[in-house]
């Protein structure tokens, strides 16, 4: 699966999920806004997965701080 400034919360979600991270509503609306942002901001369609995963880890790192 492909991730680009198109993609779904859905897609968004099953992206994350194979790279070992587990999105909750408001994680995927958040990480689907990243997505679109660093593809218009990069002018590339496509948001390669080392990129993403490096988000990833920001966003359910502090999810996981803030839950404590």
């Amino acid at each position: 699966m492909i991730l680009t400034h198109l993609a779904s919360a859905r897609v968004v979600t099953a992206v994350a999920a194979r790279l070992g991270h587990a999105l909750d509503r408001d994680q995927a609306r958040a990480a689907m806004a990243w997505v679109k942002n660093r593809a218009y901001r990069t002018g590339h369609a496509v948001v390669d997965d080392i990129a993403f995963a490096d988000y990833l880890d920001g966003l359910t790192h502090r999810a996981a701080g803030e839950a404590r």
